[in-house]
């Protein structure tokens, strides 16, 4: 069971469903960047297939933060999204 569940955890963010999965899987990140964009790839997961907290705005604050993230690096991408 174990194993079954380390698999699904491991090829399942290789399908890029969503906005940050293609993000996550690109080849250039730093090691930094993927540890930063994994939890924001979860939250789309959950986020868009539920219309009760999904967001109107594009790009909504996740896809902000996962561009801000890939483009300018893991640490200038964090204070880009920092929340006042």
């Amino acid at each position: 069971m174990k194993s079954l569940i380390k698999t699904f955890l491991f090829i399942f963010p290789l399908y890029a469903q969503y906005p940050a999965d293609s993000l996550f899987n690109d080849p250039n990140n730093g090691v930094f960047q993927k540890l930063f964009l994994y939890p924001i790839t979860q939250w789309q997961r959950i986020s868009y297939n539920n219309s009760n907290i999904g967001c109107q705005f594009y790009p909504n604050c996740s896809l902000y933060a996962a561009q801000s993230i890939h483009e300018h690096g893991s640490l200038s991408g964090l204070f880009m999204n920092q929340i006042e």
